[in-house]
């Protein structure tokens, strides 16, 4: 699903960046702080769509992507840790039955050896 979704997103940038290509053949200048290019609008346009979309992308990823993972990371450490505990309750609880059993038993032993 994934790998369809990413090739739709793909061909659909493609498609767009053509047609702005195709529609937009006049020179542009575009000015980048150290060095200005010149190029034509349709290629201009076409690069910032998709350094829009990979910076769309990039900022999803560490907003919510991440924390998300931490979140479900420090989630499975805990319920490992719970049944860790529980596991432990479970023997213990099964150790004083287990003690409990034997001194009803060793009692009525006593009792059956002074009848």
């Amino acid at each position: 699903m994934r790998r369809w979704l990413s090739l739709i997103v793909i061909v659909l940038a493609i498609t767009v960046g053509s047609f702005l290509g195709i529609l937009n053949p006049e020179p542009a200048a575009v000015d980048l702080l150290f060095i200005q290019v010149q190029q034509s609008l349709g290629l201009v346009l076409s690069v910032t769509l998709v350094l829009g979309l990979l910076l769309g992308a990039l900022a999803l990823w560490l907003f919510r992507v991440v924390p998300l993972r931490a979140r479900i990371r420090r989630l499975q450490k805990e319920a490992k840790l719970n049944r860790a505990i529980q596991a432990s309750d479970t023997s213990a609880s099964g150790d004083a039955q287990k003690a409990s059993e034997t001194a009803a038993s060793g009692a009525q032993t006593i009792e059956h050896k002074a009848a």
